[in-house]
């Protein structure tokens, strides 16, 4: 089953045994505990923007860096998911995960790279690979340091994020959808259709806005052009840039307004 024809009924729960990645000088998340929901305080300096999926379309990144006027000492990005496959750069993406004003939700695809690492490549690496994961069977094969290195700091993110805007209050990021409400708890039991699930930005009529946050952000979902669906408060900017050549900026902090603030390239 491709991830076209699913909604979330791949698991993140892995189909075999875990394997453990090979341990590396430039591992950076041995010691990091690994939670669901990550807090991000106010940013008192600069301002803050979520991007849409990148899947590897780095270029596309740079030039939206460029365009908002990025200042990597007082600006932060946040990242809906789904930094790997599909586009030419998956490697230089994943990189950003170094970069202190660079921080990320797991999204589907990361969950299933994750997935095929543990099981070898063998017994449900199959998803990942056709679903654009081909370009990490060779550094896999070859055990490429700076690969597990990454894939370790990737299974340390959570799945999702809220941060402190001094602008519009507190704004959620999953990659799919919004949990019930956020918090821990709920954001655990929830993780298959918070990375996996496309109901609620296709559900006709009135939803029901998250507990916790006073807007949100997703991708997982490629539309036309970004997504506000009021009842729910939430965006949906996965604009489909391995294909289109757009991608979407959403400023959550330093813009004085009311609503977050889309701003979209097109290479």
């Amino acid at each position: 089953m491709s991830e076209s024809e699913s909604d979330f009924s791949v698991s993140k729960t892995s189909v075999c045994e875990g394997v453990a990645f090979p341990r590396t000088n430039e591992s950076a998340a041995t010691d990091v505990e690994t939670r669901a929901l990550k807090v991000i305080e106010i940013n008192d300096r600069g301002r803050d923007f979520v991007v849409g999926d990148l899947h590897g379309c780095i270029a596309e990144f740079d030039r939206l860096l460029r365009r908002i006027g990025f200042d990597f000492q007082k600006d932060r990005m946040f990242s809906v998911g789904d930094l790997v496959d599909r586009g030419p750069e998956s490697m230089e993406c994943l990189r950003l995960l170094r970069e202190s004003w660079f921080f990320a939700v797991k999204g589907n695809h990361e969950d299933m790279m994750l997935q095929a690492i543990e099981c070898n490549l063998r017994a449900g690496a199959e998803l990942w690979i056709n679903n654009g994961g081909d370009w990490g069977i060779e550094r896999f094969e070859d055990g490429d340091p700076e690969f597990f290195a990454l894939a370790e700091v990737l299974d340390a993110l959570p799945y999702a994020l809220t941060v402190h805007s001094r602008d519009i209050g507190l704004v959620g990021i999953t990659h799919a959808e919004p949990p019930t409400k956020w918090d821990e708890r709920c954001v655990e039991d929830e993780v298959d259709r918070l990375t996996w699930s496309r109901r609620m930005i296709s559900a006709r009529g009135r939803g029901r806005v998250s507990d916790g946050a006073d807007f949100s952000a997703h991708g997982h979902t490629i539309v036309d052009q970004v997504t506000y669906k009021e009842d729910l408060k939430a965006f949906w900017i996965d604009l489909g840039c391995f294909a289109t050549g757009r991608l979407c900026a959403l400023q959550i902090a330093g813009h004085d307004a009311a609503m977050p603030r889309p701003i979209i390239v097109q290479s």
